[in-house]
This record gives structure tokens, C-alpha cells and sequence, in this order.
């Protein structure tokens, strides 16, 4: 829940512009009712017993925060066309899309972003060569402003879980950096308990 309240925080903010932000606005409220989704279907799969009591009157309440989320961003895809008299820019170089970001990615994300050497705060390698040997272990190191973690090629068999903001990943590729947590519903583990990385 503590997640869901920094994604509506974020889209209050961002309502200042309704028309420019439509799109961020979009994202946090989505994000927000999704956390709050994953709250409730966690409460309800480890405590099924609870349902009819307490945890039912919880569940209400969590409907109802939903609804809540849900009926501003119903209004903000209502939200169409730009402010008047402004009309959409492209900004061509080289005859490629110039690539831009986002007004909340800060300067130094943008570098970061857009480095091509890595700069990170910590190494996680398996066979020990970095600062961790998990990533899990890399995640719980990292402080509460931006965090780089690289992440060595290797298959990482771990279950991550973490509230942290502000940590990036970056690996050696989609098919060399791999972290898999074999977890499913089918096997038995709640739908919840099922994400590799939450």
C-alpha cells in the first residue's frame, strides 16, 4: 500500500499539466491500482480462512480504495488533444527520432541512461568477482537515493522482493543476465508469491 500511495502522490503532482503529464498521469494511477490489487489478492491467499471476518471488511475497504483510483483515472483518459495553440514536436537528428525523456527523469538518470560504459554502485557476479554474489543481497546494500547495481551474465535462481525506490539493474543482456524463479500458481504458490522480481 505504501507503494500505491507514492504512485497517486506522483500523479497529484503531475496534475498540475493534466494535458502534458496525460501519459505519466496515466502510468502512476495504473501502477497504483495494480499495487493495491496485489495487496489485497496476498491478504486473501494467505488468510482464506480470515475471509468471512475481518480480512472481509479489509477487502471492502481495499474495493473501495480502488474505486477511488480508478474514477480519476477514468477522468484523465477523457483528457485529449494539447494545451491550445501548442502543436506536437518532433525533434528530428541525423534522421533519427531524438530520444527524450521524461520531465521526471532527473539529468543525472539521463546520463546514466545514456552512458555506454556502466557505473555502478555495486557488482553482483556469481562467481564472486563482484561485491555480491546475489542480487538480492546487492538490493538490500542500496541506499535510498539512485542505486546501480550490475549485474554479471549468469543464472540468477532467486525470488527478489523489495520496496526500495530508486535502484536500477543493468546486466549483460536479455539472454545473458537471466533471473528466474521457477515459483507458479500451478505448483502450489499463491498468485502473489508466484513474481520472480517484485
Amino acid at each position: 500500500m505504501s507503494m500505491s500511495l507514492k504512485r497517486l502522490d506522483q500523479a497529484l503532482k503531475a496534475l498540475k499539466s493534466p494535458r502534458r503529464n496525460k501519459h505519466d498521469i496515466q502510468t502512476w494511477l495504473s501502477a497504483s491500482l495494480t499495487f493495491q490489487q496485489t495487496c489485497k489478492d496476498y491478504a486473501e491467499a494467505d488468510n482464506p480462512k480470515l475471509l468471512g471476518g475481518f480480512l472481509g471488511r479489509i477487502s471492502k475497504k481495499m474495493d473501495y480504495l480502488s474505486a477511488l483510483t480508478s474514477n480519476p483515472l477514468a477522468l484523465v483518459n477523457r483528457i485529449t488533444g494539447m494545451p491550445n495553440g501548442t502543436k506536437p514536436r518532433r525533434q528530428l537528428l541525423g534522421g533519427e527520432e531524438k530520444q527524450k525523456f521524461p520531465k521526471w527523469v532527473s539529468g543525472r538518470e539521463r546520463k546514466l541512461l545514456q552512458e555506454s560504459t556502466i557505473k555502478a554502485n555495486v557488482i553482483v557476479a556469481q562467481d564472486g568477482s563482484g561485491n555480491y554474489k546475489t542480487v538480492s543481497e546487492a538490493i538490500q546494500a542500496a541506499s535510498g537515493s539512485r542505486f546501480v547495481i550490475y549485474v554479471k551474465a549468469g543464472v540468477y535462481k532467486e525470488k527478489i522482493h523489495s520496496n526500495k525506490d530508486g535502484i536500477s539493474l543493468i546486466g549483460d543482456g536479455k539472454y545473458s543476465t537471466i533471473i528466474v524463479g521457477g515459483a507458479s500458481v500451478n505448483g502450489g504458490t499463491s498468485l502473489s508469491g508466484s513474481a520472480t522480481f517484485s
